[in-house]
């Protein structure tokens, strides 16, 4: 009889594991962003779809029509089921400026095929303003992360250089098991 039971505990063990192995995992990936406190950086647009979510912010004052910086996040989960990379979808986003703007110049930071940085800088033509990029793209655990800070003012290069490539590239991708187990301040984290 207790032979009968220690199988009977090894069995109901195993088909857990195996349950638990192969049941889809609801997990949540989500971005924390350290903006600069005293700009008052918050979420001006966010929307999902299929194929992407994106989600902007601005600094106080600053509106979607009338704007000189913004970053914003985007995220392709089916880049990532395609195994798209990171560097090859910062090779996509640069080749589209360039068809936009042949003024482009570009700044390698890092190329790795899993996290890219630099940035870019163009002059305004018909298509595009003036206008400096800090482009970082990430392979995410669900999905592809582009991170994009925009800043119209040319001229505050140095700014750009000094602080915000710190900031992008310190931005931290969180993966949780549970809801629950979520940073929840809104203003800078969100869930992809």
């Amino acid at each position: 009889m207790k032979n009968q039971m220690l199988k009977f505990y090894k069995i109901i063990i195993y088909l857990f594991i195996f349950i638990g192995i192969n049941l889809p995992c609801f997990c949540y990936e989500t971005v924390i962003v350290e903006f600069p406190e005293t700009e008052g950086w918050h979420i001006v647009y966010s929307n999902t779809s299929v194929n992407e979510t994106i989600v902007q912010f601005m600094p106080r004052g600053e509106t979607r029509e009338n704007w000189t910086r913004t970053v914003v996040f985007h995220s392709y989960p089916q880049m990532k089921e395609r195994n798209v990379s990171a560097l090859v979808l910062q090779q996509r986003i640069l080749q589209n400026v360039l068809k936009k703007n042949n003024t482009f110049k570009y700044k390698n930071l890092r190329n790795q095929r899993d996290n890219t940085l630099g940035y870019w800088c163009v002059k305004k033509n018909d298509k595009m303003s003036a206008q400096c990029e800090i482009l970082r793209t990430v392979q995410g655990y669900e999905t592809i992360i582009s991170m994009h800070y925009i800043n119209k003012n040319i001229s505050d290069l140095k700014n750009i250089e000094n602080n915000w490539i710190k900031i992008i590239d310190d931005v931290k991708n969180y993966y949780a098991y549970y809801r629950m187990d979520r940073m929840l301040n809104r203003a800078t984290i969100f869930e992809f």
